[in-house]
């Protein structure tokens, strides 16, 4: 009997000590907000106090680091939306945002040196908000200094070619976020060609006096929400 109760005493041990060791480790992941000055935004971005708001074709979040791994919390209001993973503006992969706030793995296994990591909008406003809370990553990694914006600036406005939409589909049209890709548009090359900070105000099927929806650009243009009539946007911020 007493070699049984000692032999349940070490189980319990055992599974208590995995359990604090997970949660240990997990407390011990480095959080990096999202007002941290390290941290670029690029578009028109809706800053709320707990996440910065990405709706805009092509609005992207930048974080630079010496590492292996970095991850983003996000949530998103629909499951409409995906964003490309870029990685020292070369490795490029996809990832589909949900409606739970969670952890989602940008990288892993890189070497442990610099890197750049971009989380870029593929798809469009009307496909909902996705909220972004900041970037976790391990204890050993450094986050380095943001790079300073680029001096020329360059503003698109316009439809379904600026937007990107189904740009990714070879044999159809289709609508699904899947398919649209802001990265692959004629807007988003041409800015990164010059160097230049990129900002794309655009709608599928928007007009500037007839649209496929209700909305027209000039009830548009001017909007830092653009599900938002009162929502207004500061020229000043990008001029």
């Amino acid at each position: 009997m007493f070699f049984k109760s000692i032999y349940k005493y070490s189980q319990l041990h055992f599974v208590f000590s995995l359990t604090v060791a997970f949660f240990t480790a997990k407390a011990q992941n480095n959080f990096i907000p999202l007002d941290d000055h390290n941290i670029r935004y690029e578009s028109r971005i809706a800053m709320q106090k707990d996440a910065a708001e990405l709706s805009c074709s092509g609005s992207f979040v930048t974080i630079y680091f010496t590492g292996t791994n970095m991850s983003a919390v996000l949530k998103d209001a629909d499951t409409a939306n995906y964003y490309n993973i870029i990685i020292d503006e070369k490795d490029i992969s996809k990832v589909h945002t949900d409606t739970i706030k969670k952890n989602y793995l940008l990288a892993s296994g890189l070497k442990s040196t610099k890197h750049k990591i971009q989380l870029f909008k593929r798809t469009e406003w009307f496909m909902g908000k996705t909220s972004f809370y900041g970037f976790e990553t391990l204890p050993t990694t450094a986050v380095l200094k943001a790079l300073p914006q680029p001096k020329r600036k360059i503003e698109f406005y316009g439809n379904s070619i600026t937007c990107g939409y189904a740009i990714d589909d070879s044999s159809n049209d289709s609508w699904h976020g899947y398919f649209e890709n802001n990265y692959l548009t004629y807007g988003a090359i041409t800015a990164r060609q010059f160097k230049a900070q990129y900002h794309c105000i655009a709608r599928s099927g928007i007009g500037i006096i007839l649209s496929w929806q209700p909305l027209i650009m000039p009830e548009m243009y001017d909007r830092l929400d653009p599900t938002d009539s009162s929502s207004k946007w500061d020229f000043k911020k990008y001029s």
